[in-house]
């Protein structure tokens, strides 16, 4: 108990000292008898030390505070009055935070939206308790309290909005699915972060040597800050913003930069309201790269875990198939009665049917799981072609189909294996759908490529299904689905396996077809 009162009194006490040594940064800026920042650090440091750490430590902040303003000369209770307002301000910000669970890496665009809503939010109380004081005790005329209780509610908003981020990004939790870390890259942002800053401030008396009166910040600052959104994980973005700010502030504190004009106050409120407004939208980017990546790593994962899953159910019924189709063989010599051949050829192939099917997601599958590594080689496209051929003749005339075959003679560099199939689904669809009339398998060159086609006098293919079928387990309307063959093995899987082939091995699938006159399915690829 002894332990966990004095490691309260320690962090207590580091808070304290961690706010006052900021706030000494900030009243050097100050006017309004020394009391009114228009760059007040402070708020962003203190709101995400009690996001992160807890309500707990808010009398470090009082503390810190108290001692900060009665240190700059303000009476005792117009400093009690302030600390007030600032133990408020930084209570009322971490608990915007931690209730909409913001206390990390600003992965999501709803996060960027909490901790604007923070900023603008908390200093509410500051900046009242900051005028108040000061006006009871008549230090502070009421012509001034508006613009000085503006003045105070920017520098604490701003302080909020460019130093709470990176404080909650790198003590905070981490998003999840986000980016491995860039070290190099983010050196190389926040050098030419600087560099811009550099360019746009201490190189403004040069354009007026030029004739450019007024230096446009927008062309120097946006893109290291979207150079570091869209590359960088948000723990890192966020730096670049808020280094550039300060930086950017330095500066201007020291009459240096384009907004530099009369006074320092009016100079420092202008930057910050520039650098907080950029800051705001760059802040945008950073959660909605992050929002994408993080849909993108989820949709991943789900398609993988179902390619695995569909692998597994294939691989564990593969066994029981090859069980059946040895019963079956066994069983057929003993049946004598005609019906009870019938019977038993019809379950063998539904059985093939039920293999055909299961090839074809092992086929899909292993390609979407990365599994399929093609081996590219050079080869006569006429021998692949002429083997398929003979091996559909037979489908074909069983049909009662013509099949026809011409030839070609060229080289082409591919994976021949994976190429075969591709040409077996299309001819085995072909087949399949034709009920009369022919199927061809022939090719067709072209500048530097050869076209290899399949066509048939099928049902043909609507127009707006075109690009549907393939799709896994899509099925065109207008196909002769009555016969239990057909629909056993017409799951809409071999032209998925056709299209996922395709852009394995980096070649073109296109089909044309008419509604009543048939189909023509094509793939291109580069002669050799």
């Amino acid at each position: 108990m002894v332990h966990r009162i004095a490691v309260r009194l320690l962090e207590i006490i580091a808070v304290a000292f961690g706010y006052f040594g900021a706030s000494q940064l900030g009243l050097r800026m100050a006017y309004g008898h020394g009391m009114v920042s228009p760059d007040w650090i402070t708020t962003g440091l203190a709101v995400a030390a009690l996001a992160l750490w807890g309500g707990r430590l808010w009398p470090g902040v009082a503390l810190g505070s108290l001692i900060a303003y009665t240190n700059a000369g303000a009476p005792p209770l117009v400093g009690a009055g302030i600390a007030l307002g600032n133990t408020i301000e930084a209570l009322a910000g971490a608990w915007i935070l931690r209730r909409w669970a913001v206390v990390g890496e600003l992965g999501r665009i709803r996060d960027v939206a909490v901790v604007m809503a923070s900023s603008f939010v908390a200093p509410l109380s500051s900046a009242t308790g900051g005028v108040i004081g000061p006006w009871l005790d008549a230090l502070l005329p009421w012509r001034e309290v508006v613009p000085r209780w503006a003045v105070w509610w920017v520098g604490d908003a701003t302080g909020i909005l460019i130093f709470a981020p990176p404080l909650l990004a790198w003590f905070g939790t981490r998003s999840p699915g986000s980016h491995p870390s860039r070290p190099w890259e983010t050196a190389a942002v926040l050098a030419v972060g600087g560099a811009a800053i550099a360019a746009a401030f201490i190189g403004e008396p040069l354009m007026r040597m030029i004739g450019v009166e007024r230096v446009p910040i927008a062309p120097f600052v946006f893109p290291p800050m979207l150079w570091a959104a869209v590359r960088l994980p948000p723990r890192q973005a966020v730096l670049v913003p808020a280094s550039m700010a300060i930086f950017a502030i330095w500066l201007t504190f020291y009459e240096i930069g384009p907004f530099f004009q009369s006074g320092a106050a009016i100079d420092l409120i202008l930057a910050q309201l520039t650098f907080g407004a950029i800051i705001g939208t760059v802040l945008v980017v950073i959660g909605a790269v992050a929002n994408l990546e993080e849909a993108v790593h989820r949709a991943e994962e789900v398609n993988l875990a179902k390619s695995r899953f569909v692998a597994a159910v294939r691989h564990d019924l593969a066994q029981p198939l090859q069980a059946i189709r040895l019963f079956l063989g066994a069983l057929a010599p003993r049946i004598v009665f005609p019906q009870g051949k019938v019977l038993v050829e019809r379950i063998a192939g539904s059985v093939e049917a039920m293999g055909s099917v299961l090839d074809a997601l092992n086929d899909i599958t292993a390609v979407e799981c990365d599994l399929v590594k093609p081996e590219p080689a050079v080869f006569h496209l006429a021998e692949l072609l002429e083997q398929l051929a003979d091996e559909c003749r037979p489908q074909a005339a069983e049909k009662g189909l013509h099949f026809r075959f011409v030839s070609c003679s060229c080289q082409v560099r591919t994976d021949r294996q994976l190429l075969g199939r591709m040409f077996r689904n299309l001819l085995s669809n072909a087949v399949r759908y034709t009920t009369h009339g022919r199927v061809l398998l022939g090719c067709r060159h072209t500048s530097g490529s050869v076209r290899v086609e399949v066509w048939d006098t099928g049902p043909g293919i609507p127009r707006e299904e075109q690009e549907a079928i393939f799709e896994a387990f899509h099925r065109a309307p207008g196909a002769d689905w009555q016969a239990p063959a057909r629909r056993a093995q017409g799951l809409g899987l071999g032209l998925a396996t056709v299209r996922s082939l395709a852009r394995l091995l980096g070649l073109k699938v296109a089909v044309r077809s008419v509604v009543g006159k048939g189909s023509v399915f094509s793939v291109e690829m580069r002669r050799s």
